[in-house]
């Protein structure tokens, strides 16, 4: 084996050496670099407009994060606490082996409901069910409320991450691009189009979601559904399942307030989930979905939401997207860079 050949094994064994460790060091802050990378590809279109405003990146960096963190993240942690707590009170309902409060048992409840309406309830167990749930919510959530020093450290180098990319992203683009083994033009091909992607998923169907999910929430704290704010969250889920959507929340809401007696909020809840809640699936998705994005399959990003959180945790709620989104990206330029190469 001539020098030269050794040299180079050499350089790629430490090379790869090196990427391992270094992968290890930056794994405790993926959530944080998975942050930073989703808020500077989903905001980098505000970051330009404000950037030709005020005419320097730096500034134009600094009102970008502001902006996110006041319009976006505190609202997140709000909610994020509000889903939390009232999982965790609902949980602490269902299974204390105190039910002095006849209103307190959800089985009772819906049995009692049944009952009135001539149907046998004995056979109901709504609260298996819903406590499985609210089991998979709690311990989901509960590592980010368990760690608030964490937590905090996390965003602080998410947003310095975000502020860093945004200034400097386009040099942080150029040198990827030269490092990657593809032509220039390939290259660029994949970035575009993984941009794409992330857009449409997170900026397009999540979104879309979320405020489905506001929505139907507002609706639930109308009509006076108990804990708006959890099920609200359930109706995010939901809205990703197709053709069902923000339905399979909605319509058992609507029966628990016919079975309780309050006619008027199940028939007004029904009203709003049909006109209030659908005008958002079929008029804002099609203005928001279909300019130039990758179309993903609902099913599939409601997969790699489930699948993500229970590998990830909270933050797995835009990892599993993310992979999801960049696979498509992939595969969807696969015959213009790869295919003809074999050939």
């Amino acid at each position: 084996m001539n020098s030269a050949r050794l040299e180079i094994y050499f350089f790629i064994a430490a090379l790869a050496a090196m990427l391992i460790l270094t992968g290890y060091i930056f794994l405790p802050y993926l959530a944080a670099i998975v942050l930073a990378l989703t808020f500077a590809t989903v905001f980098h279109n505000l970051f330009e407009h404000i950037r030709r405003a005020v005419r320097f990146e730096t500034l134009a960096s600094f009102l970008t994060v502001l902006l996110i963190v006041i319009v976006v993240l505190l609202p997140l942690a709000y909610f994020g606490y509000r889903i939390f707590a009232e999982a965790s009170g609902l949980l602490q309902t269902i299974t204390s082996p105190d039910q002095t409060n006849p209103g307190a048992s959800l089985n009772e409840t819906v049995r009692n409901g049944l009952i009135k309406l001539g149907i046998p309830g004995e056979a109901v167990d709504i609260e298996r069910y819903t406590r499985a749930g609210l089991n998979w919510v709690v311990g989901n959530l509960s590592p980010l409320f368990s760690g608030l020093v964490q937590v905090f450290l996390t965003l602080l180098i998410s947003l310095f991450g975000l502020f860093y990319l945004l200034k400097d992203g386009d040099r942080f683009r150029k040198k990827t691009i030269e490092l990657l083994p593809l032509e220039a033009k390939y290259a660029e091909e994949i970035f575009a189009h993984m941009e794409k992607a992330v857009n449409s998923v997170i900026r397009g169907t999540l979104t879309i979601a979320i405020i489905q999910g506001i929505v139907a929430g507002l609706g639930f704290t109308i009509f006076g559904v108990p804990n708006p704010v959890f099920w609200g969250s359930f109706a995010v889920l939901a809205a990703l399942v197709p053709t069902l959507g923000t339905s399979l929340v909605n319509v058992p809401a609507a029966a628990y307030l016919f079975l309780t007696g309050n006619v008027f909020g199940g028939v007004g809840l029904l009203i709003w989930g049909a006109i209030v809640v659908g005008t958002i699936d079929n008029f804002l998705a099609p203005q928001i979905l279909h300019r130039g994005g990758i179309e993903i399959h609902p099913f599939l990003i409601l997969l790699s939401i489930l699948g993500g959180i229970t590998l990830f945790g909270p933050i797995g709620f835009l990892v599993g997207p993310l992979a999801m989104a960049l696979l498509v990206a992939l595969l969807d330029i696969y015959p213009r860079i790869l295919a003809p190469r074999s050939q």
